[in-house]
C-alpha cells in the first residue's frame, strides 16, 4: 500500500523561502537555515531542511574570499590624521601598542555554505 501523496503545496512553499534565503549575501548551515524558517510557520528540522535543499538542488560548498570591498578612503584618512595627532602628543616616549585577542593567519579560515547551483557565495 502506497503513502500518502506528496503536499505539493507545502514543499513549493519551503523550497521557495529556502531559495530566497539562499539568494541573500550571507552563508547558511542549515540549521541556520532551519532557524530561518520558523518564523514563516513552517517547523522543520535541520535534516529535513537538507532534504528541501536536494529538491532545490543546493549544495554544501566552499565559499569564495572577495576583494571587492575596499577601505574607506575617509576613514582611512581621519585615522592617519588621529595617529599622527597621538604620535605628536607623546613625542617625548613614542610608545603606542596595539593589542589584537584574535592572532595572525595569511589567511581567512576557510567556510561553506549551502549555495544554488552555479553559485557562488562570497565572504568579504
Amino acid at each position: 500500500m502506497p503513502g500518502p501523496e506528496p503536499d505539493h503545496a507545502r514543499r513549493e512553499q519551503v523550497t521557495g523561502r529556502l531559495a530566497e534565503l539562499l539568494g541573500q549575501d550571507r552563508i547558511w548551515t542549515s540549521r541556520q537555515l532551519a532557524e530561518a524558517l520558523r518564523p514563516d510557520g513552517v517547523t522543520i528540522g535541520h535534516r529535513l531542511v537538507r532534504r528541501y535543499l536536494g529538491l532545490l538542488k543546493a549544495g554544501y560548498r566552499r565559499t569564495a574570499q572577495a576583494v571587492g570591498h575596499q577601505q574607506d578612503p575617509k576613514k582611512v584618512e581621519r585615522a592617519e590624521r588621529v595617529l599622527d595627532g597621538l604620535k605628536k602628543a607623546d613625542a617625548g616616549r613614542p610608545r603606542l601598542f596595539y593589542l589584537d585577542e584574535c592572532g595572525f593567519s595569511p589567511s581567512r579560515p576557510t567556510g561553506y555554505s549551502w549555495q544554488l547551483p552555479k553559485q557562488r557565495k562570497r565572504v568579504k
